[in-house]
């Protein structure tokens, strides 16, 4: 029964070589989407490491550390005018993993979400193409149409 089920060697060696395709290929999709985002946002990326603070109308005034981000995720009041009861913003939510993994500030994550969008965009449409085909070069396109397409 186990010999009837049982792949041949000409079946492993397809199945590896299809893997190793499938890493090369993420590996030279991330590289270029790495250099596509220091080519664009190099001057952004840099002061940001250097632990300057993103800032911007539209930006999440996340300045708190890690306790202060997960009681703002986790209460139900919300501190805009004089403050009333309501669900906490789903956004906050989001930022604590990232928070967590930069060092408990929030501006930190936000500063990784944002100028790594590019990124972690084409990894998830790398991921989501996985779905819908098994090529790698489709799901390569996809991913590279996905992260290129402007927000």
């Amino acid at each position: 029964r186990r010999v009837v089920r049982a792949p041949s060697e000409l079946e492993l060696r397809e199945l590896a070589a299809l893997a190793s395709r499938r890493r090369a290929t993420l590996v030279s999709l991330v590289t270029v989407l790495g250099l596509v985002t220091a080519l664009a946002l190099g001057p952004l990326v840099g002061s940001a490491a250097s632990g300057a603070a993103l800032a911007g109308g539209a930006l999440l005034a996340a300045g708190t550390d890690l306790a202060g981000l997960w009681w703002w995720a986790t209460s139900g009041w919300v501190a805009g005018g004089l403050g009333s009861a309501g669900p906490a913003d789903p956004l906050l939510t989001v930022l604590l993993v990232p928070a967590a993994l930069t060092g408990g500030s929030g501006q930190s994550a936000v500063a990784v979400l944002l100028l790594g969008g590019v990124l972690l965009s084409g990894l998830g449409a790398w991921a989501a193409a996985g779905a819908a085909t098994r090529s790698v070069g489709v799901r390569a396109w996809a991913a590279v149409v996905w992260a290129s397409a402007p927000a």
